[in-house]
C-alpha cells in the first residue's frame, strides 16, 4: 500500500526520506494493531473470568452459609477454607467474617464509649481550630478531617458532603482520633474507615479500624509516624523487591524511584485507594488472617504483574503513574492472586527485620 506522507501540493520527498517515513507509520499502525488485538484478547479473557467467577461466588456462599459460619471453630483453618478464602470472600458474607476477625469483646469499646467519643470530638473542634500536637496529644487533628471526607472513594459519591455515608465516615474517624490521640488523624485512614463502612454500620467499623491499626504493627507504625520504623518497613519492600525482581529493582533504580514513592500510599489505605475495589477488597480478605507479611507479598504481586509495563517506561514519572493509577482495564484479578501465591514471604520472615 503507498502512503503518501506529504501533502500533494507540496514538493515530493527525496526517496530516502519517504521510506523512512513510511516505515515509522508502518510501525506505528503495527503497534496499533497489536494493541487492539491485546485489548481483545484481555477483553474475551476478563468475560470468561467474570463467568466463572460469578459460578464460584454462588457455590462459595452456599458452603460460607451452610457449612463453614454454622462450624467456625471447627472449620475456620481447614484448608478448604483457606482455599476459598484466597479466592474472595463474597461481598454479602465478608461483613460477617471481618466482624469475627477484627472484633475483640475483650476490648472495651461498647456504644456508649463509642458516643463518648463522638462527643468529646465535638468538644475538640470547638475548642481547638488549631492543631497542636507538641505534647503527643493529637486530637485537634480532627479539625482536618472534613478536608478528606469527599475524596474518598470520590467515584462512587457515597462519602461527598450530603453521600449517605459521609456523616458515618466523619463520626468513626473523629472518634478515632479521641481513641488514639497519639495517632490521631493521617491521611489515607479515611479510606480504611470507608472501606469497613462499605461493609458495615457506623459501631461495628469503628471497632474494626481501631482493632485494624493496634493489631498490626506495620499500620501503627506508619500512621504514628514511627520513622524509625517506617525506615525499616521501606528496608523490608525494598529488599523483597530486589529478591523477587531483580530486573524492575534495577530499574527502579536507575530513574531514582525508592519504594516510599509508592509503598507508603499502599500501605496507609491497605491498597484500598490504589487498586479497583473488587480486588482491594479480596486483598483485605487474606490480610486480615495473614498479617502485615500479606502487605509485601501483595505489593510485590502487584510490580510482578506489571513488571515488563514498568521497565519499559522509561521516565521517572511515567513508571510512578502505571502505580498510581491501577484500574479494572490494566489488571486481571485472578493474574494478581496468582502471581501473589508465587511469592514466598511469610510473618517470620518480616520479624528477622526487627
Amino acid at each position: 500500500m503507498e502512503v503518501n506522507t506529504r501533502p500533494s501540493d507540496l514538493p515530493p520527498k527525496p526517496p530516502e526520506e519517504q521510506r523512512e517515513h513510511l516505515k515509522q507509520y508502518q510501525r506505528m499502525m503495527k503497534k496499533y494493531r497489536n494493541k487492539e488485538s491485546h485489548k481483545k484478547r484481555m477483553d474475551k479473557k476478563k468475560n470468561r473470568i467474570r463467568l466463572d467467577r460469578e459460578n464460584r461466588k454462588i457455590n462459595a456462599t452456599k458452603r460460607w452459609t451452610n457449612v463453614i459460619l454454622p462450624n467456625w471453630e471447627e472449620m475456620k483453618n481447614k484448608e478448604s477454607t483457606i482455599e476459598l478464602w484466597w479466592n474472595g470472600i463474597p461481598p454479602n458474607i465478608r461483613p460477617r467474617i471481618w466482624s469475627i476477625i477484627l472484633i475483640d469483646h475483650t476490648y472495651q469499646i461498647t456504644p456508649e464509649v463509642f458516643e463518648a467519643l463522638k462527643q468529646q470530638a465535638e468538644n475538640a473542634k470547638n475548642n481547638s481550630e488549631i492543631v497542636d500536637d507538641s505534647k503527643g496529644n493529637k486530637e485537634s487533628t480532627v479539625n482536618l478531617i472534613h478536608l478528606d471526607l469527599g475524596r474518598t472513594f470520590p467515584a462512587l459519591s457515597f462519602f461527598k458532603e450530603g453521600g449517605p455515608f459521609h456523616p458515618h465516615l466523619r463520626n468513626v474517624l473523629e472518634a478515632f482520633v479521641c481513641h488514639r490521640p497519639d495517632i490521631g488523624y493521617v491521611q489515607g485512614m479515611s479510606y480504611l474507615a470507608a472501606m469497613l463502612l462499605l461493609y458495615m454500620e457506623e459501631f461495628p467499623a469503628f471497632q474494626c479500624i481501631c482493632s485494624i491499626i493496634n493489631k498490626s504493627t506495620m499500620l501503627e507504625s506508619f500512621y504514628a509516624m514511627n520513622m524509625k520504623m517506617m525506615n525499616k518497613y521501606y528496608v523490608v519492600i525494598e529488599e523483597a523487591i530486589e529478591e523477587y525482581l531483580p530486573r524492575l529493582h534495577a530499574h527502579f533504580q536507575n530513574l531514582g524511584i525508592i519504594p516510599g514513592l509508592f509503598f507508603l500510599d499502599w500501605c496507609l489505605t491497605v491498597f484500598s485507594k490504589s487498586i479497583p475495589l473488587d480486588i482491594s477488597s479480596r486483598i483485605w480478605d487474606i490480610f486480615l488472617i495473614e498479617g502485615d507479611s500479606f502487605i509485601i507479598r501483595a505489593s510485590i504481586g502487584i510490580l510482578s504483574v506489571f513488571e515488563e509495563h514498568l521497565i519499559n517506561e522509561i521516565e521517572f514519572v511515567h513508571c510512578l503513574q502505571v502505580l498510581q493509577n491501577i484500574n479494572e482495564d490494566s489488571i486481571i484479578e485472578e493474574d494478581l492472586f496468582e502471581a501473589i501465591k508465587r511469592i514466598s514471604f511469610t510473618e517470620n520472615k518480616l520479624a528477622q527485620y526487627f
